[in-house]
């Protein structure tokens, strides 16, 4: 049987395939900042209808609105915010999107998904979505 998504309530304004972290209100998510620990991906879909001339982004939901998520074990689409190579693990940007975790350094890095594509900046691509933490050399 499909495995069907969640819905959460957005704390704020979440961004399409974006990854999101637990807010400090229950039940509510957040986009995540760089490096925060992840809970999942927000959904595909936008809240409206596909007007480029009229919406100038792409929201999955406001303030007080349901969205839907991707958790551990789930493909779906993440935006990009750096190139990427399929099989790296990815974490989040300071804007949700996926980069590379970092491999060196002291930093324990705080990754949500596995690349299964690769892609540039701004590209959406198909992730695995796989929560954990990195600890580079």
């Amino acid at each position: 049987m499909p495995n069907t998504p969640p819905q959460l309530v957005a704390n704020s304004t979440i961004l399409t395939c974006r990854f999101v972290k637990m807010s400090t209100v229950d039940e509510r998510v957040d986009e995540a900042n760089a490096n925060e620990m992840v809970i999942a991906v927000s959904q595909e879909g936008s809240r409206t209808a596909p007007l480029s001339d009229l919406v100038a982004t792409d929201q999955a939901a406001q303030q007080g609105e349901t969205l839907r998520v991707y958790g551990p074990g789930d493909v779906c689409l993440l935006t990009l915010g750096d190139t990427v190579t399929r099989g790296l693990r990815l974490k989040s940007d300071a804007a949700g999107r996926g980069v590379p975790v970092t491999l060196v350094g002291t930093t324990i890095q705080e990754y949500g998904a596995i690349a299964l594509q690769s892609g540039t900046v701004g590209e959406k691509i198909k992730v695995l979505v796989d929560l954990g933490r990195f600890r580079p050399t």
